[in-house]
């Protein structure tokens, strides 16, 4: 049987209640205007919100997001706050301790009545919220399950930054510090890590932080209040798991709060942190954080190595000082730079070891015959991330035959030793590698290179078979699956529709054999495409959101009783294949624009800085011949490529009858007509 020492004491539970009801109070009303009140507002616009959202009503997060969210985040700190209160002054917490009380006593009376000033409210306004569900017969919008759900998340979040506030406030010694150092605490998984991953990726060259910030990390489980703003989202209600963590951290916390205050010292009372073996850490942990964050923005804002520095020495200082005099509370403190400097030495150390690359992390290279699959591709963590995903889903490949992973192999190990030259790029693209070993580990990488760089490696690694059906998903689409297929011209109203499941047949194996035979410059030529090629896909549920998948855009849509992915590709000029299939087939005039659907085109030779303005006001030359329009439509390219110099090109408009405009692109200086009218 436990001693009544050790149990809470109902006299210091009811004087917590009636001093700090109006916490209670205040949460209530703030929950009840968050989501009963806001559940009535939504009945009256039951039939306009559900035109575009399929459940106005689930997930019960969804009212007033951010509202219930910041009141999630601050009532339970808050509470804790007032609840120590007394812990924070010499003379209340004297007169405290001197009751014939245990501290666990004290600790566990607390937690008690936070916990009523918590739980209370919730409970109230899930009961308002079933109430309303059966008065307003919305039982097909949202359960008691669904209610159940919000109230059992919102109390195991709430209770853990409670009992979390709790423990920090028996570890500092002010009210002030216990509400900052609470918010800082839970935001240190993730911002230290991002700090240093953000620091690190300008260090080691081809080191990305993304991949090991989001490569199954989940990094917002490691703190409620990231997890918390997620849940206006079905698919990221808690788990099971994370229920059983919550759980967990919340005894843990518990118990972690009782033994700081049995070992707590009275006359810590004012100090900044209440335990001498925590103000190292506290001191260097903000000089840490503050070094990393100056050194990133100079490096940032610099693009400069020795910037970068400089910012982590004045970070670095700066933090070691302000920490200094909170925990002195005075500005007397340059006596201890002597620590400082040996702080600054040790941190030199580290660095010049990743500059120097002691681990070999950047000359780190598989051997071929470890290898048993790669990915490759332009762009950055989210397109190989996107390729991930969409080969996790319907098998797409990666490449895996040993010529290939050679020619990676080499492409790679030029990037490698041309470095310094890549850093100096003054315009750049991503190219990322992923290599699967066959012991488990991956190894990935990432580099900004130059534009138009390292063609001569990269122009048989993208011109193989292997590649192409790794990096473009016609080649995982099943022809059976898809509805229709969509051509819309650029730049006129008009489409070509194909329904026929012979002719979508017939369209798919084109397209990848179109795919399969384009040369490395076609695939980066700036033509502009004849059209865009629209996949239709019947799927179960249309999502509102635009996606991409590697090598294709991807749409979702619903006409109320059907719903559709939409994959989007482009039916590029050098398609000729594709070209004669239309034309034998009686869809070339809707597939593509014509010069028939032309009056005229008004080719001007424009600055760079003139893009904008009226072509009519600029010298040029008009095109109004059907084969002179045509041509110009072929040569047609959808960026400008400077012609004369890097300030000016040729800008070409075409215009329908009625002098709208319908169409606008560049050519180069040797497609353009009448060039002798300038």
């Amino acid at each position: 049987m436990l001693s009544k020492s050790l149990l809470p004491n109902k006299g210091i539970i009811l004087n917590d209640l009636k001093r700090y009801n109006w916490i209670g109070i205040s949460y209530t009303l703030l929950l009840l205007f968050v989501l009963p009140l806001q559940i009535i507002m939504n009945v009256n616009k039951l039939e306009e919100r559900t035109s575009y959202i399929s459940n106005p009503f689930k997930p019960l997060f969804y009212f007033q997001g951010e509202l219930q969210e910041f009141f999630i985040l601050a009532i339970p700190v808050l509470t804790a706050i007032f609840l120590l209160r007394y812990l924070q002054e010499k003379r209340s917490v004297d007169m405290v301790h001197a009751l014939p009380l245990t501290r666990v006593t004290l600790c566990s009376s607390h937690v008690v009545a936070g916990t009523l000033l918590l739980l209370l409210p919730v409970l109230l306004t899930g009961l308002l919220s079933w109430v309303m569900m059966v008065a307003f017969n919305l039982q097909a919008y949202y359960a008691l399950s669904d209610i159940a759900q919000w109230a059992g998340t919102t109390i195991l979040i709430s209770m853990t930054l409670f009992l979390f506030a709790l423990f920090v406030g028996m570890v500092t010694g002010t009210s002030v510090a216990q509400g900052i150092l609470t918010y800082i605490t839970l935001f240190l998984p993730v911002g230290l890590t991002v700090l240093v991953l953000s620091n690190v990726e300008r260090l080691l060259y081809g080191f990305q932080g993304q991949y090991y910030m989001e490569d199954g990390n989940k990094l917002e489980y490691f703190t409620p209040i990231i997890r918390l703003f997620q849940l206006g989202f079905d698919e990221k209600m808690l788990q099971s798991s994370e229920i059983m963590a919550y759980l967990f951290s919340i005894v843990l916390l518990f118990g972690l709060a009782i033994v700081a205050y049995k070992k707590r010292k009275s006359e810590a009372a004012t100090q900044a942190i209440a335990f001498d073996f925590l103000k190292p850490i506290f001191k260097y942990g903000v000089t840490f954080c503050t070094m990393l964050l100056s050194g990133l923005y100079f490096w940032e804002i610099q693009n400069d190595f020795l910037w970068a520095i400089f910012g982590y020495i004045v970070g670095s200082l700066f933090g070691y000082l302000l920490a200094e005099i909170i925990l002195q509370k005075s500005f007397k403190v340059l006596a201890s730079l002597k620590n400082y400097l040996i702080y600054l030495l040790i941190m030199a150390g580290l660095l010049a070891g990743f500059e120097a690359d002691v681990f070999g992390y950047e000359r780190q290279l598989p051997p071929v015959e470890q290898v048993e699959q790669l990915y490759i591709g332009e762009g950055g963590y989210y397109t190989y991330l996107r390729w991930r995903e969409y080969a996790m889903e319907e098998a797409a490949t990666a490449i895996t035959e040993k010529e290939n992973i050679e020619k990676v192999l080499q492409l790679h190990e030029a990037i490698i030793q041309n470095k310094t030259y890549n850093e100096n790029a003054q315009s750049y693209y991503s190219l990322t590698f992923a290599y699967q070993l066959k012991n488990g580990q991956t190894i990935y990488r990432s580099y900004a290179l130059p534009e138009a760089s390292y063609d001569q490696y990269k122009k048989p690694i993208f011109e193989s078979i292997e590649y192409k059906h790794m990096q473009f998903a016609i080649f995982n689409v099943d022809a059976n699956d898809v509805e229709r297929i969509v051509f819309e011209p650029q730049g006129i109203s008009k489409k070509a529709v194909i329904t026929d499941r012979a002719h979508i047949q017939e369209i798919i194996t084109i397209l990848r054999q179109e795919t399969e035979d384009e040369s490395y410059e076609q695939m980066r030529d700036d033509n502009m495409p004849w059209a865009r090629i629209e996949l239709w896909r019947l799927v179960e549920e249309a999502s509102p959101e635009m996606t991409y998948r590697y090598g294709v855009d991807q749409s979702y849509r619903s006409d109320g009783k059907q719903s559709y992915e939409i994959m989007h590709l482009n039916w590029k000029k050098h398609y000729k294949e594709l070209e004669q299939w239309l034309q034998e087939k009686g869809y070339w005039q809707d597939a593509r624009i014509l010069p028939e659907d032309i009056a005229y085109a008004r080719i001007v030779k424009t600055e760079a800085e003139k893009e904008w303005v009226d072509p009519k006001l600029l010298p040029g030359v008009e095109v109004t011949k059907p084969d002179e329009l045509e041509a110009c439509l072929q040569q047609l390219l959808g960026r400008p490529l400077y012609a004369v110099s890097q300030d000016e090109n040729y800008r070409i408009i075409f215009y329908n009858k009625n002098d709208g405009e319908i169409l606008s692109g560049y050519l180069k200086q040797e497609n353009v007509p009448l060039l002798s009218a300038w």
